[in-house]
């Protein structure tokens, strides 16, 4: 088993990474995560974000989504242990770049930017498909609003949600198996390598 982080900026993340013993982790309906199969019973309307905090510092990610590898820098990776260069995958609904440290650790960022027509954007999508009362307001990472879903944050599971724009949002998913470091404290390394990336996307 291997611990999975994954970093998104997405529509659907609320899927879940899928976590393996290969592979790379995916943004996809079936994954380990809650499947978005109904939605949080917020008040609806026209301009509804389902009750998820605005983002008050816009931050550009254009430049990112193709390649997210580079939100990472070569300093930062050495900071985090990594040594691997990142695997760059593309799919329909985001790329995502995976680096694997070592046989038990990897991780992964990811952009996830397609849409279900109709469906809310940025952390309202979010939002949109969670359980109501589940999503927890955190404290800001580098000035970008942060949340997460309690419920996804067990069993050496964490999973925060940021906001790059009120349409773009992106994630850090942290998964570690039983025994390695952290375990009992999973979002310690989700909020590192959120805040490693998102000082990456700000100095532009």
């Amino acid at each position: 088993m291997r611990a999975v982080i994954c970093l998104l900026a997405l529509a659907t993340f609320v899927a879940g990474c899928t976590s393996s013993t290969g592979g790379s982790a995916q943004p996809q309906p079936g994954g380990d995560g809650p499947a978005p199969t109904t939605r949080a019973a917020f008040p609806s309307s026209a301009n509804d974000n389902y009750g998820a905090p605005k983002v008050t510092t816009p931050m550009d990610t254009v430049k990112w989504q193709p390649n997210p590898c580079t939100t990472v820098t070569p300093a930062q990776l050495q900071a985090l242990g990594i040594t691997q260069p990142g695997k760059l995958t593309t799919d329909p609904k985001g790329n995502f770049c995976e680096w694997s440290s070592q046989l038990d650790v990897s991780y992964t960022v990811a952009f996830n930017t397609g849409f279900q027509p109709g469906d809310a954007k940025g952390l309202a999508n979010i939002y949109e498909f969670a359980t109501p009362g589940s999503m927890r307001r955190l404290p800001d990472i580098d000035g970008q609003v942060a949340v997460t879903q309690q419920a996804q944050n067990t069993n050496g599971s964490c999973t925060i949600y940021l906001g790059a724009t009120d349409a773009v949002s992106y994630a850090v998913d942290v998964e570690i198996e039983a025994g390695l470091p952290h375990y009992n404290d999973p979002c310690t390394p989700a909020q590192q390598v959120a805040q490693a990336a998102t000082a990456t996307m700000k100095a532009g």
